[in-house]
C-alpha cells in the first residue's frame, strides 16, 4: 500500500511464516504502510501554519515573516523608507514584524519623515517681517525699524530706537517715526 514493498515467508527467510513485512516508502508508516507521517507534528512553522503533505511539509507564513520554517523577519527597513521627497534621510528606521517605524530627524515630519516641517507656520516674525523657512530653523527678515531680540529669537520683535545715540545736532529734537 502507498509503495510499500512488502515480503512474506515465500520470498524472504527472515520473516516468520504466514507473516510479511512492509517496506514503507518516505512519509508512510504502520504495519500496511496506511499511515501518513505528520511532517507538521513537530511543529517546524515558527511564525506560520504548516501543510502535511507525504514526506515533506510546506509553511505558509505570517505576515512579515519568510524563510522556509518562518524563521527570518522581513527587514522593513531594507528599502530605507525614511526618506524626505528630494530623497534626503529624513530619519532612522526601526524594523518592527510586518512594518517599521521612522524617529524623524528635527524639522522632518510624516510617516516616513517625508515632510519638511514649516517653522513659519506659526507666523513667528511679528511688526511685519517676513520669515524665510530652512530645514529645522527659520529667520526672520525685519521690517525697517526693527529686529531680532539680543536674546537670539528670530522675531523682529524690538523696535530699534533711532533716536537713542542723539542723532540730531544743534538742539533738534529726534523723533522715532516707527
Amino acid at each position: 500500500k502507498n509503495g510499500a514493498v512488502c515480503t512474506d515467508s515465500s520470498n524472504n527467510p527472515m520473516v516468520a511464516p504466514t507473516m510479511y513485512h512492509c517496506a514503507c516508502a518516505p512519509g508512510w508508516s504502520g504495519i500496511n504502510c496506511e499511515t501518513n507521517i505528520d511532517d507538521c507534528a513537530s511543529g517546524p512553522c515558527m511564525h506560520g501554519s504548516c501543510v502535511d503533505y507525504v514526506g515533506f511539509y510546506g509553511c505558509t507564513c505570517e505576515p512579515g515573516w519568510t524563510g522556509p520554517n518562518c524563521q527570518n523577519n522581513i527587514d522593513d527597513c531594507a528599502s530605507a523608507p525614511c526618506v524626505t521627497a528630494n530623497g534626503v534621510q529624513g530619519g532612522t528606521c526601526q524594523d518592527l514584524v510586518a512594518g517599521f517605524v521612522c524617529a524623524c530627524y528635527p524639522g522632518y515630519v510624516g510617516q516616513n519623515c517625508e515632510i519638511d516641517f514649516d517653522e513659519c507656520s506659526s507666523n513667528p516674525c511679528v511688526n511685519g517681517g517676513t520669515c524665510i523657512q530652512f530645514v529645522n530653523f527659520y529667520t526672520c527678515i525685519c521690517a525697517p525699524g526693527f529686529d531680532n531680540s539680543p536674546a537670539g529669537a528670530q522675531d523682529c520683535a524690538v523696535l530699534i530706537d533711532e533716536c537713542a545715540s542723539n542723532p540730531c545736532q544743534n538742539g533738534g529734537t529726534c523723533v522715532d517715526l516707527v
